[in-house]
């Protein structure tokens, strides 16, 4: 189903529910430990890089290599803390 989403412009009504409210239904223990960033810190996220234009959510596409960037650091910095504390990626 979700194979047909775009996330590059998604209808306002579909971000509420796969967005807004699906992040509201993932555990903060999940989130952590598989993104390293909080609910709060994804809910930043999306409204930063999302903007609310004629019923739909636009991805800003000029700072989504910003969101990936950071994104790909801080599982950078969560894998270097994993390995200090012992833990490896096949432990996740």
């Amino acid at each position: 189903m979700l194979g047909a989403v775009s996330v590059e412009k998604v209808e306002a009504k579909l971000y509420n529910i796969l967005y807004v409210d699906g992040l509201e239904d993932v555990p903060e223990a999940h989130l952590k430990k598989h993104t390293g960033l909080t609910r709060q810190e994804i809910a930043d996220f999306l409204a930063r890089f999302y903007v609310r234009k004629d019923g739909f959510y636009h991805l800003k596409t000029n700072q989504t290599e910003n969101i990936i960037r950071l994104f790909r650091s801080s599982q950078v910095l969560n894998d270097s803390s994993a390995e200090r504390s012992g833990n490896t990626k096949a432990d996740f």
